[in-house]
């Protein structure tokens, strides 16, 4: 319960900090539009479970369940530019997001998914999440082409002898690194230092470079372009065209009324709640047996000693 009431301190303090950098920039829509969803309310701490997740979880493992039964390949589906361009297979723009190198793959992202949503739907709301989530697979896609085209011509250029036409992205690891961004940026926790693994710290605004260098470096089949189109699509979205594309603050709120997905979230956490509390009540209790029984040991071999004397 202490930890539950340590995050809404810190999470109030932090929105206080959000709206007084806000109401120092500039006034234009997009400060405008973050300020009213800071406001909207949508917040639950308390949430354990991220409903994109299980949207993800499911297309996943269908996917991944049709493709092994099918024997669906990579480069049927994957992201790549000859295809797109030249065979116009434009599903390609959607697919190589559910698609993955194999089954450690896909656990290691829906891993990494689990935890990220949980927490950025405690900030943003399950709402806004999912539609950022579309909108930024789009934008991901379109830029990921656009960065290979210039990739290609560019080495063309420098006599650099490398075939970009059939180089090829999949897996959802672009689109976390967008929401994580994304919420980095909003959250304004790039002002601040992160102490990675208790070894670096880095400042915050340094921190998705930082994690697309580590995925490139040390991390095999890793796109880099892919993994950098999602961090360009958060700030681009972020800057310039959150008020455009992400959905009105009201009918955010209206879609979770109607929806009723914060009851739902609430109930479901307060049932988790409950369990940690009897099993803390449980552990009180274990103590306060051992506790009884040492006492009662201790009595019964004084009283022994007393009787052999």
């Amino acid at each position: 319960m202490s930890s539950n009431n340590n995050d809404i301190n810190n999470n109030q303090n932090l929105n206080v900090n959000i709206e007084r950098n806000n109401n120092n920039q500039p006034n234009n829509p997009n400060n405008n539009y973050y300020r009213n969803l800071n406001n909207n309310n949508v917040q639950n701490q308390k949430q354990k479970i991220s409903i994109n997740f299980i949207i993800l979880l499911i297309i996943n493992l269908s996917v991944y369940y049709y493709g092994t039964y099918n024997t669906i390949e990579i480069s049927n589906t994957s992201l790549c530019l000859w295809p797109i361009l030249y065979e116009n297979q434009y599903y390609r723009f959607i697919t190589h997001f559910f698609i993955h190198f194999g089954l450690f793959h896909l656990l290691l992202e829906l891993l990494i998914s689990f935890y990220l949503f949980l927490n950025i739907e405690k900030f943003f709301g399950s709402v806004l999440v999912f539609f950022y989530i579309n909108i930024s697979l789009i934008f991901i896609s379109i830029l990921y082409v656009i960065i290979m085209l210039s990739t290609k011509y560019i080495s063309k250029i420098i006599k650099y002898k490398e075939n970009f036409d059939f180089m090829y992205e999949c897996g959802m690891t672009p689109m976390l690194l967008s929401c994580f961004t994304f919420y980095f940026l909003f959250s304004k926790k790039k002002k601040k230092n992160i102490n990675i693994m208790s070894i670096i710290e880095i400042k915050g605004n340094v921190a998705p470079w930082f994690i697309l260098f580590i995925l490139y470096f040390f991390t095999p089949n890793t796109s880099f372009c892919g993994n950098l189109s999602g961090i360009i699509t958060a700030y681009i979205i972020y800057n310039y065209l959150g008020v455009i594309v992400l959905p009105k603050v009201n009918w955010i709120q209206e879609i979770e009324k109607s929806l009723k997905i914060n009851k739902i979230l609430i109930i479901y956490s307060n049932l988790l709640n409950r369990d940690e509390e009897f099993y803390q009540n449980l552990d009180e209790l274990e103590k306060l047996c051992k506790q009884n029984f040492n006492k009662n040991l201790n009595n019964g071999i004084q009283m022994s000693e007393i009787r052999n004397e």
